[in-house]
């Protein structure tokens, strides 16, 4: 949400298969934040929309791309020509780390929040809908897919969604990046740039780019260095870009944002691995190992609910300040909330956990 979905393979101890796997708590702590204030850009207070257009807006866009891209290496890894047997086993694999997960959490969320609408209702002693009539209004089986906005019920599962589609879609992606290579990226690359309302594009560029570094022999790691002072020269210069036409000039921003994103996934890969060599970072196994379990758990009422509420009634501050506290406060106490649940879990339920993480909660030992 690995998470990168996959794992590095067995044994590597390589600085690219370990950033990869240290990358997955910050950047699922990235999601988190996005879903605190992704709709304060246009906020009257102006150091809280600056706030909200420079993390939600702009640097936490950058961990599902980062995913994707990760997800697609990986996926591929190894992958010379494809036959049934090597597609119907990626399927059973990915049948267990995805759409298990998948459904498992969507019906989680449906249970969760049917039950605490119903319990705030009775609380205040108003009539709420049946179950029946609840699931009717979610358009029934669109929760697992775009009841909510183009979204399934679990919001945040919109990646594993079309993670899904890109892997049924693998063979397909394989073929044509074997025969054009780099154009087929730099096509995908452009209609990212072009369209900004065709939600599934930035996806299915990362996780093709992922799949033709493997068709060319080459890694996220030797890219990233290849182009890591352009990437973090324009990051730097658009960030500041992104704000001051943010306002006044969406679509120019909008590209702006798509632009950044190309740049600063590189740049974060480039820094996080310098960051290692230097050993400024280190290994995180039990984090790394929570991260798909914050990711899809946090937008169970934990964030918007639970996490809410005590910032709401603890935080004693008023007006922009507050505000301002929340946007990070309130995704601090979330992932708090979540590692607590899940150290709980894998203490008293690890069968569950295992199946809601699709695997990944037990310490890395199988291969990508």
């Amino acid at each position: 949400m690995e998470f990168s979905i996959d794992r590095p393979q067995k044994g590597s101890g390589s600085l690219e298969s370990r950033v990869m796997d240290w990358l997955r708590f910050p950047m699922a702590a990235l999601v988190v934040v996005n879903h605190t204030g992704s709709m304060g850009g246009g906020s009257p207070y102006p150091v809280y929309s600056t706030l909200c257009i420079l993390f939600p807006e702009a640097i936490c866009r950058l961990a599902v791309p980062l995913f994707f891209l990760i997800s697609g290496y990986l996926f591929f890894n190894g992958l010379e020509n494809w036959n049934k047997e090597v597609y119907l086993d990626k399927m059973k694999r990915r049948s267990r780390s995805l759409l298990v997960p998948y459904i498992l959490w969507n019906l989680l969320a449906v249970l969760f929040f049917y039950s605490y609408s119903a319990f705030r209702m009775h609380m205040k002693g108003e009539a709420f809908m049946s179950f029946s009539e609840q699931l009717q209004e979610w358009g029934w089986l669109r929760v697992f897919w775009d009841c909510d906005k183009g979204l399934p019920l679990n919001y945040s599962l919109w990646y594993i969604r079309d993670l899904i589609l890109f892997v049924i879609a693998s063979p397909l992606i394989h073929f044509v990046l074997k025969k054009i290579r780099w154009v087929g990226i730099a096509i995908l690359g452009a209609l990212f740039l072009i369209f900004n309302n065709v939600h599934f594009l930035g996806g299915l560029l990362f996780f093709s780019l992922g799949c033709c570094l493997r068709i060319c022999g080459k890694s996220i790691l030797e890219l990233s260095r290849t182009v890591r002072w352009p990437a973090l020269i324009l990051s730097c210069l658009l960030l500041p870009a992104i704000v001051l036409t943010y306002r006044d000039y969406r679509p120019v921003s909008n590209f702006l944002m798509r632009v950044f994103i190309l740049s600063g996934v590189f740049s974060v890969f480039f820094c996080a691995s310098a960051a290692y060599r230097a050993r400024i970072i280190r290994d995180t196994p039990f984090l790394a190992r929570c991260s798909f379990f914050i990711f899809a758990a946090h937008g169970i009422l934990i964030i918007n609910e639970f996490a809410h509420y005590i910032v709401l009634h603890t935080l004693p501050l008023q007006g922009e300040a507050y505000y301002c506290v929340d946007l990070f406060l309130r995704p601090a106490i979330a992932i708090a909330m979540c590692i607590a649940l899940y150290w709980l879990m894998s203490k008293i339920m690890p069968r569950t956990l295992d199946l809601l993480t699709g695997g990944r909660a037990k310490p890395r030992t199988a291969s990508a």
